[in-house]
């Protein structure tokens, strides 16, 4: 059971609008879970209040796009979104194997 005390983050890339808008990911069921995208994206999907409610946090590249930064942060950031147990989780990445899956 010690499996069980793991602490899943999922990130998802998303590109541009119509990349986050297109239906395909945004699946978050992480203990944390993070949307990766350009600053002038996450402040779009910002001001439109469009943040995913199963999303901790929205990150962005820095000035040197060395680093991820926060460029938004949710007011239930402390939530926990996975209903999985991480041995289902584990499990399915193993059989994905580095294939895409949805």
């Amino acid at each position: 059971a010690s499996v069980e005390k793991g602490c899943f983050g999922f990130y998802e890339v998303k590109s541009c609008m119509a990349d986050f808008t297109s239906g395909n990911g945004l699946t978050f069921y992480g203990d944390q879970n993070y949307l990766v995208c350009t600053k002038e994206l996450c402040d779009e999907i910002v001001w439109q209040k469009m943040v995913p409610e199963r999303v901790n946090a929205i990150l962005t590249p820095d000035s040197t796009g060395s680093k991820l930064i926060l460029g938004h942060v949710q007011s239930n950031h402390d939530l926990s979104y996975r209903r999985r147990p991480a041995s289902e989780i584990l499990w399915a990445m193993v059989k994905a194997n580095g294939k895409r899956t949805n």
